[in-house]
């Protein structure tokens, strides 16, 4: 259990995988040369049906993770009974019915796992940051302040100071050699 929990945290933080489609389990993706590091999780994710490529067995792992591709992942991985039902609750002004991920949203929204902005936003097509990778897996894995000391530069002011201090202090994530963890980088798949 500890090592598929790990298994998929680190798929999240190193790849977040999400295509628009749905993955095939026998999809062989071409374009992975420069991501052998991440191959493993990738084909994990997608035999799953967690994460999937852009078709031709192109995945992109170069290319930004959006904040809706990111609670996709989650809603499809912690909630994947919910998909088949009827959403309700929170509406966004920027996620119309319409939208790929409007379902996933609704549900990550419903289950706390996301939320919006101030102005009733969501920005689905926002790139993903470092933070809000922190802050999206503490809400969906209900993890506490490990054990590990972590302390960067950058973060103590920041709204995900929290969070980062969680994943950091348990091994879940690290940060640069100069001391910083750099919250504010977008992540690619």
């Amino acid at each position: 259990m500890h090592v598929k929990w790990m298994t998929m945290i680190g798929a999240v933080l190193g790849t977040v995988l999400i295509g628009v489609g749905t993955a095939a389990a026998e999809e062989n993706f071409v374009d992975l040369k420069y991501s052998k590091w991440a191959e493993d999780g990738i084909t994990y994710m997608a035999k799953r049906g967690t994460v999937a490529g852009y078709g031709n067995g192109i995945f992109k792992p170069e290319a930004l993770v959006t904040r809706a591709q990111a609670v996709t992942f989650m809603v499809r991985e912690l909630y994947p009974d919910q998909l088949q039902r009827a959403v309700d609750g929170t509406t966004y002004s920027d996620v119309p019915t319409t939208h790929p991920f409007h379902r996933e949203i609704m549900i990550a929204a419903k289950n706390g796992l996301a939320s919006g902005f101030p102005n009733g936003t969501f920005r689905p097509d926002a790139p993903l940051s470092r933070a809000e990778t922190a802050a999206f897996l503490t809400r969906a894995y209900s993890l506490s302040e490990g054990k590990k000391p972590a302390k960067w530069t950058d973060t103590d002011k920041h709204w995900a100071a929290a969070p980062i201090l969680i994943m950091s202090s348990n091994g879940l994530v690290g940060g640069y050699s100069d001391a910083t963890f750099r919250p504010n980088q977008a992540l690619t798949r």
